[in-house]
């Protein structure tokens, strides 16, 4: 009787809490927050820094941008919430057109 209700009982609860998904997050699209940067961490300019996504056949990319906030250095920084479609030019990243990072949006917003 009590093998029955400690089987019953396990049953419930597998049929009650299923197994969380667990997908794999896109690599073109980066998370610093998340440190997921599979294109790398690029240093910018006055204290920025950069997460890339993976770069698409193109060779463009989204970049998400790390800056300090208004108090300066002595602040923290953050990232910035959306990456933005960019390519490097001359060795700096810089915005893509229109049609670039695989023909999907300029901004990917969350």
């Amino acid at each position: 009787m009590i093998k029955t209700i400690i089987t019953a009982a396990a049953l419930a609860a597998a049929l009650t809490f299923p197994a969380a998904a667990s997908a794999d997050p896109d690599p073109h699209v980066p998370n610093g927050a998340a440190d997921w940067c599979p294109g790398g961490k690029h240093p910018g300019y006055g204290g920025q820094k950069y997460c890339l996504g993976a770069p698409f056949a193109d060779g463009t990319f989204y970049a998400q941008t790390w800056s300090f906030g208004p108090g300066g250095p002595w602040n923290p920084g953050h990232w910035m919430g959306d990456p933005g479609c960019s390519q490097w030019i001359e060795g700096s990243i810089q915005g893509a057109g229109s049609g670039a990072c695989g023909g999907g949006p300029q901004w990917i917003h969350r």
